[in-house]
């Protein structure tokens, strides 16, 4: 099978993945371009390309999270994920999961947690991958990830936002928007 059969393949999944950390659907088709590029300027062929895959867009997907455009384009209020209206890839049982597992709601959930917690909790509570699946994925140990999830769970139990803006920052915020 060649590179596009597999990546092609795979691509649902990647896309499954990139959403449900990002909450965005342009950021995730981003990231699925981003590894799709990665893949096949690769010089060597992965033992398992799903895994290598996975894990790639993992970590393009944390570095969305983190980069310093995501951070200037800090919105302060409630986060509203970006809704999946239709599935990309016209399959109907695709369609039928990702309505299941990608409501607005969960992600509305996963907005608690902190980029490598929502990655952790993403691949193992959504996709069923093992820890030492995941630990490569995000570069970290095997223990490390499953305390990553139980703070994830923790916080998802707990119903509290990551971050809140005082009143103090909001009428700040509105004030220069207003002014601009």
């Amino acid at each position: 099978m060649s590179k596009v059969e597999e990546f092609e393949e795979l691509r649902p999944l990647l896309f499954s993945i990139a959403y449900r950390i990002l909450g965005s659907v342009s950021e995730a088709e981003d990231a699925v371009q981003e590894t799709w590029l990665r893949y096949d300027g690769s010089a060597t062929r992965p033992t398992s390309a799903k895994a290598f895959l996975s894990a790639t867009v993992t970590r393009i997907a944390i570095d969305v999270l983190r980069s310093a455009r995501v951070r200037r384009e800090a919105y302060v209020g409630p986060w509203f994920p970006e809704p999946l209206l239709s599935d990309p890839y016209e399959d109907p049982a695709r369609a039928v999961e990702l309505a299941d597992s990608v409501s607005v709601a969960a992600l509305l959930l996963l907005e608690r947690l902190s980029p490598l917690e929502r990655s952790v909790f993403v691949l193992r509570d959504v996709f069923a991958f093992d820890f030492d699946e995941i630990a490569r994925a995000v570069g970290r140990s095997e223990a490390a990830c499953r305390q990553l999830l139980v703070r994830a769970r923790r916080h998802m139990a707990d119903g509290r936002p990551r971050f809140t803006a005082d009143r103090e920052q909001r009428q700040e915020l509105a004030t220069r928007f207003f002014d601009a």
